[in-house]
């Protein structure tokens, strides 16, 4: 017999009870930055507006009309949603000679479950992180370097992003405390140790600069860590690079002319998680489908600082 098979047995079932319950999925945020928007089909169009911020004079004649405002749409953008399906058998033998055997299967499937959703979200939190790390999607970005770069200790990070954030306000007409900043793991790590920012909390009680008190700092509705990684030959990276994003992220997207980021498509009627029986392998197989397509919707609605740190 296996180690593999004597672990799934006997008295090793109560610790796996316990190692399966406490398995979490870390590190994902790319829905942070493309919330879900339902859609019926697999593929459509976004409309993308033009800037309307613009003063103009709304005053009525007796008599007259109202002033009419129109839809004054730039262009559309094409998505196209495809279907990621993953699978994963149990075989009778992980849970057949159990000390409790339905428990077991049952415990078996849902941790095979749990290992196939987040194969998914790692693929789609890449394919968000590398749309949300690509200065061709930005109208508005910037790249640091030398001495500018918050690795340096002459950088001022609270000073640089007060910046970005107040240029996504003036595009999209909104306060700079509602937007969102995602900061990539290598570059918060630099960050929170920089002197600017240990300065703010020096007559506090706190010791350390958390994600929390980053939040308050830098004033923003939500700063986020992109922790994710991917790996790279023999090395692993960070799938959110040397780069800090700002951009808005409404918390509910209630209509197509509201000036988010970026949002993720999901075709109606998925996720799918379906169970069948394979008798040739002796397993029965766990199956999970989705159909999300990560989009950019508007790109003036965020900013990309690239180079962040020195590396």
């Amino acid at each position: 017999m296996s180690k593999y098979l004597q672990n799934l047995k006997g008295q090793q079932n109560q610790v796996l009870t316990r190692l399966a319950f406490s398995y979490k999925f870390g590190g994902f945020v790319g829905f942070s930055l493309f919330p879900i928007i339902r859609h019926p089909v697999d593929s459509g169009k976004i409309a993308i507006f033009k800037k309307q911020n613009q003063v103009s004079n709304y005053k009525r004649a007796l008599g007259a009309l109202s002033k009419r405002i129109v839809d004054d749409v730039e262009g559309f953008k094409d998505f196209t949603i495809n279907e990621e399906s993953l699978e994963h058998p149990v075989d009778d033998r992980e849970w057949m000679n159990a000390i409790d055997p339905m428990k077991a299967k049952l415990l078996s499937e849902k941790g095979k479950l749990k290992v196939l959703q987040n194969e998914l979200a790692m693929s789609i939190e890449y394919r968000q992180a590398t749309l949300a790390t690509d200065p061709a999607n930005f109208d508005n970005k910037d790249a640091l370097s030398g001495t500018s770069q918050f690795s340096h200790t002459d950088s001022d990070p609270i000073k640089k992003i007060e910046e970005i954030k107040q240029t996504v306000a003036d595009e999209i007409n909104c306060k700079p405390e509602e937007l969102t900043l995602l900061i990539s793991s290598p570059v918060w790590q630099v960050i929170k140790n920089h002197s600017k920012l240990l300065e703010r909390i020096k007559y506090t009680d706190r010791g350390i600069i958390t994600e929390n008190i980053g939040k308050e700092i830098f004033e923003v509705k939500n700063l986020i860590i992109g922790r994710a990684t991917h790996s790279h030959g023999e090395t692993k990276e960070s799938m959110w690079g040397n780069n800090i994003i700002c951009c808005y992220v409404p918390e509910t997207i209630e209509s197509i002319e509201e000036p988010v980021f970026g949002a993720t498509v999901r075709q109606e009627g998925y996720p799918i998680v379906l169970s069948y029986r394979e008798e040739r392998s002796s397993s029965t197989v766990t199956q999970y489908k989705d159909a999300l397509e990560p989009v950019i919707v508007n790109s003036k609605a965020g900013f990309l600082l690239q180079n962040c740190i020195a590396e």
